[in-house]
């Protein structure tokens, strides 16, 4: 089972319909500058799931109606729910034992028949109620039924909050209503098989509770020690947490409830020489923190309870990894592309980090923004279009978006090739990267446009064009504008074999063939999905070197042409 989309209504600022696709991209980053909607698009995919209306306190699920409308209609989510035969059967099956007979099941799995294995089901966030948009399967009050059903089987979604997260480090045992870690914990109880949950342990003889709660630390030191291995933020070894209980004094006020029992984390840093010192979570850095929190809700989500599936679920990240270095940023950078292989994950950023073109495609960046009506729009990078500038490179969309200016600090220590398109970008830093950094434009004509930037950040860079009549037109252009002392930077692609070289003239044609064959292709299919499924590609260095001695040859003539504009 998997959502699909979601499709968000009349929610805060979003009037829509904007719809979220998650079956084409898992991998959504979301980009734009403050107050354009980037937080109102998760937390409304965050209302969609009744498990999650006690997050933050409901802050998601307050205040929602359209401000910019005259008496707003209710505002709803919809979501596109794929599942198997089996799968509905069993919803059925609970839904009629809920009802205590068999009315209409027959009827409900003929139609069912009819849906193609995908359902869609709208929440009212006024009513908190769930309806089918399925007519084939629309039935009244079966639909909320149905709704609370389905939920219980959906994959969970979960939400990260930078900047408004917090972590109960000491959590009561005597109203547990009160705090949203209670659940956290008490899923890590279940899982470390302990054979307590958190509600027994006050009355739990004292030696039965010490060896549960050893279990739990065991279980919860191995998963800290695991993930830290997948994350490896930094370089140092993962702390080791201690949850331990407090018997305390048994209070009735809520003021004085952590003085009766409850359980606390703690943080145990070993020195070289032994030494344990203990500090609170809080204590630690703002890495660690957010470290910490993903972990454990990411690890022991309340919802695997009800048997929701650990695949397929869906993760909304708000500005994840803002206190990180630039190192664990590009690490959390490819631990996103990782999760998203089984799951969808959606993330708010401003971090040119956290959009690296070597594991982040470019054409899952979308780009929310508001019209000229105060309407949240979401607007995949391909197709977007910046009132700012008419010429700019191909990732520019991105830079009008956020608003920020390139960080030439990143491009200092660089050796720059302006090329083409993003076409170009791709084969040449798969094949060249290891020694040069590609910069696309968006034509020919486009380079220039580049020029006057990396001038001004005084980077080391020369531009490469095709060698066809494009390319000598706009490179003769670009001479004319700047002057004839840029004409050893100005590069075409060497000749091969004729006067007319181009991009994939630098390929042996079996290469191409072969190269399409290893990707999945058809051997006709179009060049430029060869090239893009190369990059992207696990198995990119297994690829290349399959290539002919030729081929590589006339790749190493592109290098000794700009070593030779660099060595000047």
């Amino acid at each position: 089972m998997q959502y699909l989309s979601f499709t968000i209504q009349n929610y805060r600022a979003i009037q829509g319909p904007l719809r979220v696709d998650l079956k084409k991209n898992s991998l959504l980053p979301i980009i734009g500058v403050n107050e354009c909607g980037k937080t109102t698009i998760l937390q409304a995919i965050l209302s969609f799931d009744h498990f999650n209306d006690e997050f933050q306190n409901g802050n998601h699920l307050r205040d929602i109606d359209n401000l910019y409308t005259q008496k707003p209609p209710a505002s709803t989510i919809e979501a596109e729910i794929e599942l198997s035969d089996s799968e509905f059967k069993e919803l059925m099956n609970d839904i009629e034992e809920e009802r205590g007979n068999k009315k209409g099941f027959k009827y409900y799995l003929d139609q069912w028949k009819k849906c193609d294995n995908k359902i869609s089901v709208t929440r009212n966030l006024k009513t908190k109620n769930y309806n089918l948009s399925n007519t084939q399967l629309q039935g009244g009050q079966f639909d909320d039924m149905f709704g609370d059903a389905l939920l219980s089987y959906t994959p969970f979604i979960i939400y990260f909050d930078d900047f408004r997260d917090s972590i109960s480090e000491v959590i009561s045992l005597s109203k547990k209503s009160l705090d949203p870690w209670y659940k956290t914990v008490d899923m890590l109880f279940q899982k470390s098989d302990c054979g307590l949950s958190l509600s027994e342990l006050p009355a739990c003889e004292e030696r039965r509770r010490k060896s549960a709660l050893s279990k739990v630390n065991r279980h919860l030191a191995r998963v800290i020690s695991d993930e830290w291995q997948n994350f490896r933020l930094d370089d140092t070894d993962a702390l080791k947490i201690s949850l331990d209980y407090v018997q305390g004094e048994q209070k009735e006020s809520i003021e004085s409830d952590t003085n009766g029992p409850h359980i606390r984390f703690e943080v145990i840093e070993t020195l070289a020489d032994g030494q344990e010192h203990y500090f609170y979570i809080r204590d630690r850095s703002k890495g660690f923190f957010w470290f910490f929190n993903f972990v454990m809700k990411l690890q022991f989500n309340p919802k695997i309870a009800s048997g929701a599936p650990q695949q397929n679920a869906v993760f909304l990240l708000d500005e994840p990894g803002c206190y990180l270095h630039a190192a664990a940023q590009k690490r959390l950078c490819a631990k996103f592309v990782e999760i998203s292989r089984e799951n969808s994950v959606l993330f708010c950023t401003h971090s040119h980090y956290l959009l690296n073109p070597e594991v982040v495609p470019i054409q899952s960046i979308q780009i929310s923004e508001r019209n000229q009506s105060d309407d949240i729009t979401l607007t995949p990078l391909s197709v977007f279009r910046s009132q700012k500038h008419t010429n700019r490179l191909a990732f520019q969309p991105a830079l009008d978006a956020l608003d920020l200016t390139p960080f030439s600090l990143d491009l200092a220590n660089s050796k720059i090739v302006i090329v083409e398109g993003v076409t170009d970008f791709y084969v040449f830093t798969a094949i060249l990267g290891h020694e040069y950094t590609f910069m696309p434009s968006v034509s020919a004509d486009c380079i220039k446009y580049s020029v006057p930037f990396l001038l001004a950040s005084a980077t080391s860079f020369c531009a490469l064009w095709d060698n066809d009549e494009a390319g000598i037109t706009a490179r003769n252009r670009a001479l004319k504008e700047f002057g004839e002392e840029f004409e050893s930077r100005f590069k075409l692609l060497p000749d091969i074999a004729n006067s007319k070289t181009r991009l994939e003239d630098l390929f042996v044609k079996a290469d191409l063939v072969a190269l399409a064959i290893r990707l999945g292709f058809d051997p006709k299919v179009d060049k430029k999905k060869i090239f893009s499924s190369l990059f992207y590609s696990q198995s990119r260095e297994e690829h290349l070197s399959s290539l002919s001695e030729k081929t590589k040859e006339n790749f190493q003539l592109v290098s000794n042409s700009l070593r030779d504009a660099f060595a000047l």
